[in-house]
């Protein structure tokens, strides 16, 4: 029997340099891509710091499986090596990871997490707790760990201000990135911290600290990190230790950072080593780019993928009509609603489409489908408003938004979306309680008819908690995916795909 990854097991991954970040968030994503990318920076002296991991929610599994590793843990990523795929050769790369030195639950471990705020070795914060993670909620304050994310950051950026501004002669203000998929992702959170400053009462001074010696910076990220192997994976062979936190992904990695301080570029050199982080003055051309050609089209696929039976990014790749569906939607109806270069869109979807289709990477729909009302909004949405805006009507893009919807008809007893694909399996996956139940709600008008479809459309379509407004107002766009549900509902997705590929 193998031998538990450890520090036991491997005394040379011990990392004895100075804590300089904490991550809010321990998930496969930020420990497959930032603590891998930060791994390389040590590994070529080049950032020379630890990272603590604090779990964003009280039910993360992740936590003591960290723990019980000694924070160790292996990420495998594949792919083609060269990032521009030029004279590219596949290969596999596999390292023990020891960027991170600590995990806490700030639920149980909240004094430990504010003493993290007085190091003056500190000068990052980083976080990915999915795109719901960063929400305003008016909160009291009290010396419990806060509910949100934001409210977390908060708390832990008035601690360090109160124990250091009179101890440290030099800056202590934070780099703060967040890594979650939204457009302003940093200005988003800066705004949310100062609301949150102002309602617990803290002094203007703070507000000025917030504002003049922190830099909460906008970012975009793209690696697809698929998690654990799959059971049959060759990878447990070639392991001489067993590790409950494999994290599989793929070589190719992108990071773009906004930001007009140099300092952020020498304090983390990823250039110096030839990774592919950039840091510009202007990141929206960035955004727009990955957020609706990628990621929309990668929600989309997940949305209508899954319910027509596929369970994995390269199964839908593999699968002739999904794959030709997802193609004919990025350039029929996403790319023409972008103001971007034409060439530079299509080698971009030329290549992601080449990372699609890589057969190692086990990315699971139902893990992309996590939180897919926020995902939906923030990631397809705008690009169905902008088609609108012109006049047209998105036929695919709004048939998204149908299935997305019809992944709502179950919900479990403990908060879990049940849902029953067209193949006749059945699959899970988890959104926000309260936005579930408003949309599961909505289908209680349903009793398979056109018109009990047009009730479920116009209930669906009028949360403005979930869509920002109210979509209904739209009388044409709630027609056109009333008939899509009763026709998913129907006919199956695979049918209405077909007489939208006509």
């Amino acid at each position: 029997m193998k031998e538990q990854l450890s520090l036991s097991l491997m005394r040379d991954k011990k990392n004895n340099f100075p804590i300089k970040a904490v991550e809010f968030g321990e998930g496969s994503f930020i420990r497959g891509f930032l603590n891998e990318l930060l791994y390389r920076l040590n590994d070529n002296n080049l950032f020379m710091g630890s990272v603590v991991a604090i779990a964003p929610t009280n039910r993360g599994r992740v936590l003591p499986l960290l723990k019980a590793q000694d924070c160790l843990y292996t990420t495998v990523l594949h792919g083609l090596h060269s990032e521009l795929f030029h004279k590219a050769s596949y290969t596999e790369k596999i390292d023990v990871i020891n960027t991170i030195v600590d995990a806490l639950n700030p639920y149980e471990e909240w004094d430990k997490v504010l003493d993290l705020a007085k190091l003056e070795s500190l000068k990052f914060v980083f976080s990915n707790t999915t795109e719901s993670g960063l929400v305003y909620k008016k909160l009291e304050l009290t010396d419990k760990c806060p509910e949100t994310y934001p409210a977390k950051l908060t708390v832990f950026l008035y601690t360090r201000f109160k124990h250091l501004k009179n101890k440290c002669p030099c800056s202590f203000g934070l780099y703060v990135l967040p890594l979650e998929v939204l457009e302003q992702n940093g200005s988003i959170l800066k705004d949310i911290v100062l609301q949150h400053a102002k309602d617990f009462g803290y002094e203007e001074e703070f507000l000025k600290y917030l504002l003049e010696d922190c830099y909460f910076l906008n970012t975009i990220v793209d690696r697809v990190v698929s998690g654990y192997p799959k059971e049959d994976s060759p990878i447990f062979d070639k392991l001489p230790y067993k590790d409950d936190l494999i994290t599989e992904g793929e070589l190719y990695h992108c990071m773009v950072i906004e930001s007009n301080n140099s300092d952020i570029e020498s304090l983390l050199p990823f250039k110096n080593i030839g990774l592919n982080v950039e840091y510009v003055s202007d990141i929206r051309p960035y955004a727009y780019r990955k957020l609706r050609v990628l990621n929309g089209n990668y929600t989309a696929i997940a949305c209508y993928s899954f319910l027509k039976g596929n369970d994995t990014i390269y199964e839908s790749m593999q699968d002739k009509l999904t794959y030709d569906f997802s193609l004919s939607l990025v350039k029929d109806e996403i790319l023409p609603n972008l103001i971007l270069d034409g060439e530079m869109l299509a080698q971009y979807v030329d290549a992601n489409y080449r990372r699609f289709k890589d057969p190692n990477l086990n990315h699971k729909l139902e893990s992309i489908l996590l939180n897919t009302s926020t995902k939906f909004k923030s990631r397809i949405l705008p690009t169905i408003l902008d088609a609108r805006k012109k006049g047209q009507m998105p036929k695919k893009l709004i048939f998204t938004l149908a299935t997305t919807l019809c992944l709502y008809k179950e919900i479990q007893e403990d908060g879990i979306l049940k849902v029953v694909r067209n193949n006749g399996k059945v699959g899970y996956f988890r959104d926000d309680i309260k936005k579930s139940a408003l949309l599961n709600e909505a289908w209680s008008y349903y009793n398979k008819t056109e018109d009990s479809a047009m009730f479920v459309a116009t209930k669906a379509l009028s949360l403005s908690e979930i869509w920002g407004f109210d979509l209904s107002s739209d009388i044409d766009l709630c027609s056109l995916v009333s008939k899509y549900l009763h026709a998913i509902s129907s006919d199956g997705v695979q049918l209405v795909i077909e007489d939208l590929m006509e």
